[in-house]
């Protein structure tokens, strides 16, 4: 079992707090923001042919070191998990949905992704709420690194919990694993 003592923010009864406690998880989100403040993304019209509607996504997961980044989204090999906005859908393995998994997400959603060390899964929150399990049976003691597909107009802002709190409270989900 892999224990990482790395602090991250919290809130206590408004107050931040560092927590300095071993963790069994590790844990990011990302802030979802449109590009310039302008919201891009358009309701397709039914006059509109299927070739004039541009899908936006944006893609949270985990990947190796060996995932390449420059030419897919995470969950497009074996190397990467992904859950994806424009669906709802996970991806492991292949360019393939493995299934919906939660809502969509977009503009001003804050989006989290754990890897819980001990439980060997990973699993993702939208907007400080758990989604669950996503993925099960993750090999253990590969590294795995944050990775986020962009494929939208729009600015993701990155929260590993050392300068600002979580939206998802992580302290509380550590007590129950």
């Amino acid at each position: 079992m892999v224990r990482l003592v790395t602090p991250f923010l919290y809130l206590d009864k408004g107050v931040q707090k560092y927590c300095f406690d071993v963790r069994r998880v590790s844990y990011y989100e990302i802030h979802i923001l449109p590009f310039n403040g302008v919201n891009t993304v358009t309701t397709p019209t039914e006059n509109q042919l299927d070739d004039e509607i541009q899908f936006e996504c944006v893609a949270v997961g985990l990947a190796t070191k060996f995932f390449l980044k420059e030419k897919r989204f995470p969950g497009w090999d074996n190397e990467s998990f992904g859950y994806h906005g424009d669906d709802g859908a996970i991806f492991h393995g292949r360019g393939r949905q493995l299934g919906t998994f939660g809502p969509t997400f977009g503009f001003n959603d804050t989006v989290g992704c754990g890897l819980d060390h001990s439980k060997q899964s990973i699993f993702y929150t939208l907007n400080g709420k758990l989604l669950g399990t996503a993925f099960q049976n993750v090999r253990p003691n590969i590294e795995l690194y944050p990775t986020v597909g962009i494929d939208a107009h729009c600015t993701v802002q990155f929260n590993f919990g050392a300068d600002e709190p979580f939206v998802f409270d992580l302290r509380n989900y550590m007590t129950r694993v």
